[in-house]
């Protein structure tokens, strides 16, 4: 089994590198002489393109008071500019595939097209950049559809509520709201607002260009020139669009109890401080989140939901690539309405000490390896999936080899480094969360 499991990863290793390294691939990093920061992949394998734009601008550049501000000028920006009456309708034109969203760091619009559309998507992406024009029926409009969605994504499902407020305990900064903003506070917005977040972000000194594709890199510089290269960056200063957060640590655990009788749902989560990108440790985090809480056969997995009968699932979310600190969130679902929470805490909590007492079996760490790569392969599949994954990991300061260095990375990491993250979970100061009826 072992052999097998190390066969595999050897595949998904050499997978990842042809993904990162063709013999088509021609990478180029430039900056304009506006600031806006360039990246080039030539990949001739179809006649296509990914065009990336991302700006540093997210949810914890949100003031005080106007949560979801920046997923409102989102929206905002599919309405009309100073020369184009419908953006939507002209992106829809196109024929491409197109969509945005915004975390708590960035927002990003990615569209995928035929390479002839290239000069026309440059040219439009380059007008809303600089021309938005935000007018009161727009901002009305879009006003409620972001309050319906947030209706929809949030306030109608009892685990993103009891998440939402797990982050409010968790961080303490602007990063400890939902992107998409308290309802209270998102009825205020009107057009002045957004257009004030939008003089001060959206600019090519705090953008990040990525196109792949079926390009000639001669000419896409022309293009990129002629349109991108002539915008100004705006004087005002608003506030910081883009800042890292020094979270100040919390000295006690928390518990964040949420009672629902609308719905069936039950659930225990976990919220627990870990390293970010930044940090060589997240590798070895990577691969101990897995080992112990990654699906029915993780080690939470296998003794919760197989041995004790106390479960129905288990899952793990790793959030590393973030200037934050970063957040290991571990779901456990019970099997019944006869499991009680608290039931369920104490058998994860001796699941973990047993694990830092007795260590972690090779095959276990081995298929973790592998579920990881996998993940990996996933994330770089597809032109639209490598451009938006590669854009995302370089604005929160990783290098353009992020992914293929993170494989060789989880490929190294030692029983001895699993050990050493998973004794950092438990000794950690955690939120933990109870949804019950």
């Amino acid at each position: 089994m072992k052999k097998f499991l190390s066969c595999l990863l050897c595949v998904f290793s050499f997978f990842l590198l042809s993904v990162g390294h063709s013999k088509e691939d021609e990478r180029i990093h430039y900056t304009l002489s506006n600031g806006l920061d360039v990246y080039l992949i030539r990949d001739t394998s179809l006649p296509i393109v990914s065009h990336v734009l991302l700006y540093k601008v997210g949810g914890a550049s949100d003031p005080r008071g106007s949560s979801g501000l920046a997923h409102y000028l989102e929206h905002l920006m599919f309405r009309s500019s100073k020369n184009v009456p419908s953006i939507s309708k002209q992106i829809h034109g196109l024929h491409s595939l197109y969509n945005a969203f915004t975390s708590d760091y960035h927002t990003v619009y990615h569209q995928l097209f035929h390479k002839d559309k290239l000069e026309k998507v440059i040219r439009l992406e380059a007008e809303r950049m600089q021309n938005l024009v935000i007018s009161d029926e727009a901002a009305g409009l879009e006003r409620k559809i972001v309050i319906e969605e947030r209706k929809m994504r949030v306030d109608n499902k009892p685990v993103v509520k009891l998440e939402e407020e797990m982050m409010a305990a968790f961080y303490r900064s602007e990063t400890s709201w939902n992107v998409i903003g308290w309802e209270e506070e998102l009825v205020l917005f009107d057009a002045a607002v957004a257009q004030r977040m939008y003089n001060a972000c959206y600019r090519p000194s705090n953008a990040v260009l990525l196109i792949l594709g079926d390009i000639d890199v001669a000419e896409v510089k022309e293009y990129i020139e002629k349109y991108y290269g002539v915008l100004i960056n705006s004087s005002s200063r608003w506030r910081s669009c883009f800042s890292r957060v020094v979270e100040p640590a919390h000295h006690s655990d928390m518990d964040v109890r949420m009672i629902n009788n609308k719905t069936e749902d039950r659930a225990l989560i976990y919220f627990f401080p870990a390293p970010n990108v930044s940090a060589e440790e997240h590798a070895a985090m990577l691969v101990a989140s897995q080992v112990l809480a990654g699906g029915k056969t993780s080690v939470l997995g296998m003794e919760l939901i197989h041995n004790l009968r106390l479960a129905l699932n288990v899952s793990v979310d790793y959030d590393y690539l973030t200037l934050r600190k970063g957040i290991v969130e571990i779901v456990v679902t019970p099997l019944s309405a006869d499991v009680k929470l608290e039931v369920l805490e104490k058998s994860v909590s001796g699941v973990m000490s047993e694990v830092v007492k007795s260590g972690i079996g090779a095959d276990d760490i081995e298929a973790a390896k592998m579920t990881l790569k996998a993940s990996l392969m996933k994330a770089l599949d597809g032109f639209n999936a490598r451009s938006i994954s590669h854009v995302v990991a370089l604005s929160v300061g990783a290098d353009f080899d992020h992914f293929q260095k993170l494989a060789e990375h989880i490929s190294a990491v030692t029983p001895e480094q699993i050990n050493n993250a998973i004794m950092q979970l438990m000794n950690a100061k955690k939120v933990i969360g109870y949804l019950d009826k």
